[in-house]
């Protein structure tokens, strides 16, 4: 299998799905993200500098945490490209732990 059979799954898999409100602003996002992979990516790269930004033992990295997936939600990323853009940038248990909420909970975001 490769990525080009893997995307093509998961298309097939989005269109499956019944639409809300969500999933129609999600697929907006992603196809306007799409016209400017350049801002999606500027965008990304903020979003993981101001992650980064926080101070450990600060008590605000949960919060930037979410507000890096939130961010990328924003920027037009599915949630495939999030899960692992986070796992990639999780530097330690407690973020690694939020993973799956944070994931879970942007489903039910606008």
């Amino acid at each position: 299998m490769t990525v080009d059979d893997d995307m093509e799954i998961i298309e097939e898999i989005e269109k499956a799905k019944p639409k809300t409100k969500s999933n129609k602003l999600d697929d907006i996002r992603r196809k306007l993200a799409a016209k400017n992979p350049e801002l999606m990516e500027a965008k990304k790269n903020n979003a993981i500098i101001a992650y980064q930004s926080t101070p450990k033992g600060s008590g605000l990295r949960n919060d930037a945490f979410w507000k890096l997936g939130l961010a990328l939600k924003k920027a037009g990323y599915d949630y495939i490209e999030i899960e692992s853009t986070l796992k990639n940038i999780a530097d330690d248990s407690d973020r690694r732990k939020q993973i799956k909420s944070i994931i879970s909970n942007l489903k039910k975001a606008k």
